[in-house]
């Protein structure tokens, strides 16, 4: 308690500071500031990083699929060799360079060959997000998010940015300051 002319004025044992009311505000807004640059920053290298993994899997697939094609055909070729007489026959001749007395040789054009025996090449299935990340993606505008949130030059200074926003606003805002007075010192 104390007085000041003739008034009696009783002080609480603890003051306590008083945050403006758009604290709360300022807070959430720091950290959703922090937070709109840190996410990115973060999740869009490991993105990028599955999308190869997946691609990358789907090569060794495709792979697969045509090492498994030529041994079915090798085995086929193996028990023609065991069973069948013309096809020996065939690749002897082949092999020797001889042919039958009454034998016509045709003359093949190249091109002919190439597109009897092409197979159809590689091409990756594209890595899609999940409904829900592709809903947020479909309304930013369209750039070169690589560019700015996975190569080396400005992504370590994003993320710094968004640390020191966020650290801000925990430091500013972050808990209820209390200051005792010299009355609780007592």
């Amino acid at each position: 308690m104390s007085t000041f002319r003739g008034l009696t004025v009783e002080q609480p044992s603890e003051s306590v500071v008083r945050e403006p009311a758009s604290a709360p505000f300022l807070f959430w807004m720091l950290v959703l500031l922090g937070m709109s640059g840190l996410a990115p920053a973060v999740l869009l290298p490991e993105w990028r990083a599955y999308q190869h993994i997946r691609v990358t899997e789907q090569r060794e697939q495709f792979a697969r699929e045509r090492l498994a094609d030529a041994v079915a055909a090798e085995r086929r070729l193996l028990d023609g060799l065991r069973t069948d007489p013309a096809l020996l026959s065939r690749i002897a001749q082949r092999d020797l360079r001889t042919a039958p007395a009454d034998a016509e040789v045709v003359q093949v054009p190249v091109e002919g060959l190439a597109s009897a025996g092409a197979t159809p090449g590689f091409r990756p299935a594209p890595v899609d997000p999940p409904a829900w990340v592709r809903r947020w993606t479909d309304r930013l505008p369209v750039l070169n998010y690589d560019a700015v949130f996975c190569e080396s030059p400005s992504r370590p200074v994003i993320i710094a940015m968004s640390l020191t926003l966020i650290c801000a606003a925990l430091v500013l805002y972050g808990r209820v300051r209390s200051v005792p007075t010299p009355a609780a010192k007592k």
